[in-house]
């Protein structure tokens, strides 16, 4: 059955071993690869959970500082490149 209800991210954890950490304490839910749950000490004291039909969608923000002189070509190579990527994957 589709709730139609949103996802959003709170808190994003530097690395999956915090993220664990704080959901086998009760702290929310986390989203990771399946090969990097099985392989983290923490997954016996985890729950996986199935769900159908879920597609996440990711905003991907390219910051660097007002004044970026001569590195400006390389950043705007680097947000086509990501741009072009993210097109040709919806």
């Amino acid at each position: 059955m589709q709730r139609g209800l949103p996802f959003e991210t709170a808190v994003e954890t530097e690395g999956f071993e915090l993220q664990f950490s704080l959901v086998s304490n009760g702290v929310g839910l986390g989203l990771a690869p399946l090969d990097v749950f099985r392989k983290s000490p923490l997954h016996k004291n985890l729950k996986m959970i199935e769900v159908k039909d879920f597609s996440p969608q990711l905003s991907v923000w390219l910051l660097h500082s007002k004044h970026i002189g001569r590195l400006a070509p390389a950043v705007r190579r680097l947000r086509d490149a990501v741009q072009q990527h993210l097109q040709l994957r919806t």
